[in-house]
């Protein structure tokens, strides 16, 4: 595997493989091991790490639990309206960055029926999972790498649509610049880039953002401002640039979910702190003319 051109400290922890497998509670409240068996039994069948999207309608009642299927489907949910943005990929080649454990590709795979899709993802951890998870697939393929190599590992104008589920919020500036500057070479011409994370909506909040999230100061998560993601993919030659808010079907599920399943553990209120006003969600999309 080629060296990353600018590793950073989110994506060499991850690639340790202990945020995955429930080792560090603070940065993985969904499989912390003292959890009852039945949670870690479903994300063991249905390995899909997002924060998933729901609609009013989708849920039970505030007076019910959610079902681990009402969180899965917001987890496909998530997924699919993000490539959905791709627009028709039926039968082209898709890029999903990021790819995490295999599911999200599967998922994709049996929606669009792509000729082929390719998966990168700096933790050999989780590559080694994608690859068993989907090994009768003959046209799904992964690749440990960092986002910053994907043009040098597959070259120009080889995507008929590149996507990334809460991946970016992991990339320090220089990174991010260098999977836009990649995404760009690598799509073919009037084929779309879509991805999906929260951002930071004004500049001046980033302190208070520092203050409630402490994996900023560790170098986990950067809290870009949704305006400079803007910016950086104009500059990159991007055009019909689309910044869809989503928050709302985001925060007010997860945030059910997370009290639901460990009460004691209560990192995702914090959303509410800063949500509307200093943090949105959004799905992202940027077409190569």
């Amino acid at each position: 595997m080629k060296t990353p051109i600018f590793p950073n400290r989110a994506e060499q922890f991850y690639s340790r493989g202990d945020y995955f497998l429930g080792r560090n509670p603070i940065f993985n409240p969904f499989l912390l091991l003292e959890h009852p068996t039945a949670l870690r039994k479903l994300y063991k069948k249905h390995p899909l790490l997002n924060y998933g999207m729901s609609y009013p309608n989708d849920l039970p009642s505030e007076e019910k639990s959610m079902k681990p299927d009402d969180r899965f489907s917001s987890q496909v949910r998530l997924l699919l309206n993000t490539v959905h943005k791709l627009g028709n990929v039926n039968g082209g080649h898709l890029l999903e960055v990021g790819s995490g454990t295999g599911c999200g590709a599967y998922l994709v795979d049996n929606t669009y029926h792509p000729a082929s899709l390719n998966g990168v993802d700096y933790s050999p951890v989780q590559v080694a999972r994608a690859k068993k998870l989907n090994r009768k697939k003959n046209n799904i393929h992964f690749h440990e790498l960092s986002a910053a190599d994907i043009a040098r590992q597959f070259g120009p104008e080889q995507f008929d649509g590149i996507y990334s589920v809460e991946m970016v919020q992991h990339l320090d500036q220089k990174t991010l610049q260098r999977f836009f500057e990649g995404a760009f070479t690598a799509l073919k011409s009037e084929k779309k880039l879509s991805f999906c994370s929260f951002f930071s909506q004004n500049a001046e909040g980033q302190a208070e953002l520092r203050k409630v999230f402490p994996t900023v100061d560790l170098g986990l998560d950067f809290m870009h401002n949704i305006e400079d993601i803007k910016q950086m993919l104009e500059q990159t030659g991007f055009k019909d640039i689309q910044t869809n808010s989503i928050g709302e079907y985001v925060w007010d599920q997860l945030i059910r979910w997370c009290n639901q399943i460990a009460p004691e553990q209560t990192w995702s209120n914090a959303y509410l702190k800063v949500f509307p006003g200093l943090l949105d969600y959004y799905i992202v999309t940027g077409t190569k003319e």
